[in-house]
């Protein structure tokens, strides 16, 4: 063999260049060419695995046997000698993330495996596990844990009972950073408090995270995560009354190193109490989602409390209020579009960069407050302002910003490249004063005027080029929209031709 394989260096390359083709056979050829390939491409080639019964065939031979794909038996009982095999490649093991359809294994599968196991860690290097807690691996889920795994991804479902299996997760794995314990049942109101606590006492006693996904958690798991001093990504289900106890704490600050916060909560005055608990965190994003109707005023103490405690290094807001709970006859819902003495507060955020604002009725402002907006948000990169409903009546909203308002977003924000907002587009006056001193902004790629009524689609497609002539793409759930976009589409054609 030529020496230059000796190098290191070009092996990896070769390596790299494989790419995605490392699941396709070309790893297992060049793990049998040689001895210089061999490690490196076994090692790739175990590092991610989907289920056990790669790792069950390197037992011996004439110990197993596969009746058809996915259904595995062992013929005889297992020896500690039989697992030399079968550690010299789980040892490279560095992500097992379960499928969904993991394993049609059957108990005596699991028995015999477990029985014959020898006292070592079966995955030592494993550094990221993941699976659902109704896979039949799940009940042994301690026997894949081990000192080095940082990332935990688990999916719960099923009954209660099974979630007993969380508690040699802490225990285990001191070293987590990334956990993820996700349930689409304790995500609703009515949660299990049983459900609730066994998750808060994995929680309660790792103090390694960095990122922590929930569903719910109970007061004490909460305050634990205040008080952890790298914990940078939150992401839960708050529920009413959980914070007594976090007032009652002591003055250290609490959230010290939180920057990404998302939470979803059946009222928003839920989300303005865990307000106060962030007012220490260096924030830069924030997520949340509510579940059902609030009050007008509600909405405004949120925002309010938003600003006043998360305004300083805030960058990226996406709120998505009642979105989970509409009355199928629009008439029954409470209340109108969110008006701009609501949403007010948030012009004080000063920084932002990405507003994402949606209400099941939408906005109602006039030109004046698009002029605020685009003079207090000058970095904004992306805003939205929508309906979660889609057939709101445009014209029910006392006020409605003119398309000519989008002149503000030209003149005050360079730097806006995406753009959704509801404006009133019936009457376009091409000879209107604001439109004297000719205004470009080439930056603005997409705009959806989502239910903007459009009166004669040639003058607002005009409009949109002459303003914004970079624009790639313009939607809307209006009649007439669809032909701007074609007028928008074929004016870039033209001018670029």
């Amino acid at each position: 063999m030529h020496r230059g394989w000796d190098l290191p260096e070009l092996r990896h390359q070769i390596f790299d260049a494989l790419g995605n083709q490392a699941r396709n056979g070309s790893l297992f050829q060049l793990a049998r060419t040689c001895h210089l390939f061999s490690d490196q491409a076994l090692s790739l080639l175990w590092e991610r695995q989907e289920d056990l019964i790669p790792l069950l065939k390197c037992f011996p031979a004439h110990k197993w046997e596969e009746a058809s794909v996915g259904s595995f038996r062992f013929r005889s009982s297992l020896k500690v000698e039989d697992w030399d095999r079968v550690l010299q490649y789980s040892r490279l093991i560095r992500t097992f993330r379960a499928c969904p359809y993991d394993m049609n294994l059957d108990e005596s599968v699991m028995q015999s495996w477990i029985m014959s196991m020898p006292l070592v860690p079966i995955m030592p290097n494993l550094r990221v596990l993941g699976m659902r807690s109704d896979s039949n691996l799940f009940p042994y889920i301690r026997f894949l844990l081990g000192a080095q795994v940082s990332t935990i991804n688990i999916y719960l479902v099923g009954p209660v009972w099974r979630l007993a299996g969380l508690g040699f997760i802490a225990s285990s794995c001191p070293a987590i950073r990334y956990l993820e314990l996700e349930d689409p049942i304790l995500e609703d109101p009515g949660k299990n408090e049983e459900s609730i606590d066994r998750v808060s006492s994995v929680v309660t006693q790792l103090w390694h995270l960095h990122t922590v996904k929930t569903g719910s958690l109970n007061a004490a798991a909460y305050l634990h995560l205040s008080r952890l001093p790298h914990l940078e990504a939150l992401d839960g289900d708050v529920i009413e009354g959980v914070f007594t106890p976090l007032h009652n704490s002591p003055d250290a600050p609490r959230f010290p190193a939180l920057r990404q916060l998302s939470l979803s909560a059946e009222s928003i005055t839920h989300v303005t109490n865990f307000m106060a608990q962030v007012e220490s965190a260096p924030l830069t994003a924030v997520g949340i989602t509510t579940r059902s109707f609030s009050a007008g005023p509600d909405y405004r103490a949120f925002f309010s409390a938003l600003v006043s405690h998360c305004s300083s290094h805030l960058t990226s807001v996406r709120i998505h209020l009642d979105r989970t709970r509409f009355p199928r006859d629009t008439a029954e819902i409470p209340g109108s579009a969110m008006t701009s003495d609501l949403i007010r507060p948030l012009l004080k955020l000063s920084n932002v960069t990405v507003l994402h604002l949606t209400a099941p009725l939408g906005f109602s402002f006039d030109d004046d407050f698009v002029v605020a907006m685009a003079l207090s948000w000058p970095k904004i990169e992306t805003l939205s302002l929508a309906a979660d409903i889609y057939e709101v009546d445009f014209h029910s909203s006392p006020r409605n910003p003119t398309i000519l308002s989008l002149l503000s977003f030209a003149r005050h924000c360079p730097n806006l490249r995406h753009l959704a907002m509801a404006v009133d587009a019936t009457n376009v006056q091409t000879h209107h004063p604001s439109l004297s001193s000719w205004i470009i902004q080439t930056t603005l790629e997409s705009l959806n005027l989502l239910h903007s009524p459009i009166g004669t689609p040639v003058a607002v497609a005009q409009l949109l080029s002459s303003i914004f002539p970079r624009l790639l793409a313009v939607t809307g759930n209006t009649l007439g929209s669809g032909e701007v976009k074609r007028l928008v589409e074929d004016g870039r054609e033209l001018s670029a031709s």
